[in-house]
């Protein structure tokens, strides 16, 4: 079966920028399906994969290859739940190239410079929401005022 493919985020960017709303995605694959042809999405972030999939597309182009993120569980059962086709880049992870793959990650993660932790440092407190339209959550981060430590005080 012949099939359209757009481009649900951009290639290789970062950040990653969504190609199309949730609606234009909606209305592009109804005008696809009419047609009796299948949708397919290349989408290289989370996000960009789960719009897809709420507007009902059919195929996902390399959806291993996402922005520094693991694929969350949620996202892989509503990829199996759906039955949406993944065509992955098979040639480009198996093999040496795989290895050489996962060394890079590793060093890649072991080599991300960190902040070491300060008692003045504002402390962080995060809240989690979801958009009632996509389900897609976001965290939000405020910053409270530092407190800095009294040595002499008692703790």
């Amino acid at each position: 079966m012949a099939a359209l493919k757009y481009g649900g985020t951009s290639h290789w960017n970062n950040p990653v920028f969504i190609g199309f709303s949730l609606d234009a995605q909606k209305a592009l694959i109804e005008e696809v399906h009419k047609r009796n042809l299948m949708s397919d999405t290349h989408s290289t972030s989370i996000e960009g994969p789960k719009l897809s999939i709420l507007a009902g597309v059919d195929v996902i182009q390399h959806p291993e290859v996402l922005d520094p993120r693991e694929m969350p569980d949620e996202l892989v059962q509503m990829i199996k739940e759906r039955k949406i086709i993944g065509s992955m880049l098979v040639n480009q992870i198996t093999g040496d190239a795989w290895k050489r793959h996962l060394k890079t990650k590793k060093t890649n993660q072991k080599n991300r410079p960190r902040r070491p932790p300060t008692p003045t440092a504002p402390r962080r407190r995060h809240s989690r929401s979801a958009d009632k339209k996509t389900g897609i959550s976001a965290v939000r981060s405020t910053c409270g005022a530092a407190t800095p430590r009294n040595s002499s005080a008692p703790a």
